[in-house]
């Protein structure tokens, strides 16, 4: 990794998570590393899941891009997955399921885990 300071993807996966997706999008926007997208994709919930996750995003006033997206059908976990990752920018994609919240330094542990470890490919941090 030769950027100090790169581009992170946070990869909020949603299915009927509406219970949860609120909490989820404000754990990633809490952050305290800064250099962070956060790509949320609902995997067409058939409850509330995507609305909670507009109305969270469109609350967000900070610096951090926000890309939402709904699919028009149901993808299945492995294509969800596959469409969302082809959307993130980052140099780093760290994948959060809406039903998950990140402690605000799991980015900054991340990035600095790999910046310590240079021939690694991943990390995997405890949720």
């Amino acid at each position: 990794m030769s950027d100090p300071d790169p581009l992170v993807s946070i990869s909020i996966l949603c299915y009927k998570h509406e219970k949860f997706v609120r909490d989820s999008i404000r754990s990633a926007l809490s952050q305290t590393y800064e250099n962070v997208e956060i790509v949320i994709y609902d995997d067409r919930s058939p409850d509330r899941t995507f609305e909670f996750a507009c109305d969270e995003a469109g609350k967000y006033e900070g610096t951090k891009r926000i890309v939402l997206h709904q699919n028009p059908r149901n993808l299945g976990i492995v294509e969800n997955y596959n469409a969302a990752w082809s959307r993130c920018s980052g140099d780093i994609i760290v994948v959060q399921c809406g039903d998950d919240r990140s402690r605000p330094t799991r980015v900054e542990s991340i990035v600095d885990a790999l910046s310590r470890n240079p021939g690694a490919d991943y990390v995997f941090s405890d949720i």
